[in-house]
């Protein structure tokens, strides 16, 4: 019973102090390339967190469709939205960050054409073609990402609300699921 009510004294941060004990120290990003923005986003992703492994690959997949549009379900801590917001900025993107709370950045989101919606993903789905008409945008995602609350049945509901907006050369990238 000692152990069972030591459990339940450990608190959620030192849960995650515990975690973070056991990831390797920082990468030194690597320099030099053609891109700043590689560069930036190999600086971020060297401070590990749960994404930081993607920010690259999320990046290079996106650069790869040249989208007009990107849809961000669930933003939290901007790490995404860091890396997307670049390619938005390279690609002339229209961008479109949507979560329920709004997102607490260690950076100051600068493109022009980047909109934070405060709302349920699901609802602005329903709202999605009228945003697009008041901000004359082709309601057609070339990249979209879902990072929302990570509940099946969720997920679900948001493949059957933001897949009939999906432009015939979409992307579509996941974080935080399982095959």
């Amino acid at each position: 019973m000692g152990l069972y009510r030591d459990l339940r004294s450990i608190t959620f941060f030192s849960i995650v102090k515990a975690h973070n004990f056991f990831l390797p120290p920082p990468r030194k990003p690597e320099s030099g390339s053609d891109l700043p923005e590689i560069d930036e986003i190999r600086a971020r992703a060297a401070i590990p967190t749960d994404i930081s492994d993607h920010l690259i690959p999320l990046f290079v997949e996106s650069m790869a469709v040249r989208p007009r549009l990107i849809v961000e379900l669930g933003v939290r801590s901007g790490e995404s939205t860091f890396a997307l917001e670049r390619v938005a900025r390279l690609c002339g993107s229209t961008m479109v960050s949507v979560d329920v709370e709004p997102p607490v950045f260690s950076f100051s989101p600068s493109w022009k054409d980047w909109t934070f919606v405060k709302s349920d993903d699901i609802d602005f789905a329903r709202e999605f073609p009228d945003w697009c008409r008041a901000h004359n945008v082709r309601p057609e995602i070339d990249v979209l990402l879902i990072d929302t609350n990570h509940v099946y049945v969720h997920t679900v509901k948001e493949i059957a609300h933001w897949f009939p907006f999906l432009s015939p050369k979409a992307k579509v990238l996941f974080h935080d699921t399982n095959m």
